[in-house]
């Protein structure tokens, strides 16, 4: 009998000293993709963590994360332009780490009329329109010229719109 009390003592005092955290990610969804079609990525030095639950709400809990800094990445199948990146989410242990996320945010492809496109690496040269759907005998041909780049059959309502064929770079 007093073997049986001190593995039981010694199982929930082990217990009760693990250090492990929760991220509880609440996500207001303001595009037309839904909450079950996010795929969640946690990143702890470029290793894939696991341990997502959905639950009906749309809410999304990473049990058992180890103390430590983590970084996060969002996107759906439907529209794989549209990828958030959190840095840094320090997770303490025996404590619930609580973010509150608008995905997909705001469309950075916005752009005013009369808009000159500039590389992000700040130049003007070399940068094509980018078209999408499914290209004709004419749109390959501009395609392999480089006057054009194909960018996919997908089309989402946030897409980027030019192309720096130097750095091989969408904007």
């Amino acid at each position: 009998m007093k073997l049986a009390i001190t593995i039981i003592l010694t199982c929930c005092s082990y217990l009760s000293y693990c250090q492990e955290g929760v991220i509880a990610v609440d996500i207001t969804i303001t595009d037309t993709v839904k909450p079950y079609f996010l795929d969640i990525y946690v990143y702890n030095d470029r290793s894939i963590i696991c341990g997502m639950m959905v639950t009906k709400s749309g809410n999304y809990y990473l049990k058992d994360m180890e103390p430590g800094n983590y970084d996060i990445e969002l996107h759906s199948y439907q529209s794989t332009s549209r990828r958030l990146y959190i840095d840094s989410v320090k997770v303490v242990g025996d404590s619930s780490t609580n973010l509150r996320i608008v995905y997909p945010g705001p469309c950075k492809f916005v752009y005013c009329k009369g808009y000159k496109p500039i590389c992000p690496y700040d130049h003007a040269d070399k940068i094509v329109k980018i078209v999408y759907g499914y290209p004709n005998k004419k749109t390959m041909a501009k395609a392999k010229k480089n006057l054009i780049y194909l960018g996919g059959c997908i089309i989402s309502d946030c897409d980027p719109r030019y192309y720096c064929t130097i750095h091989k770079k969408e904007f």
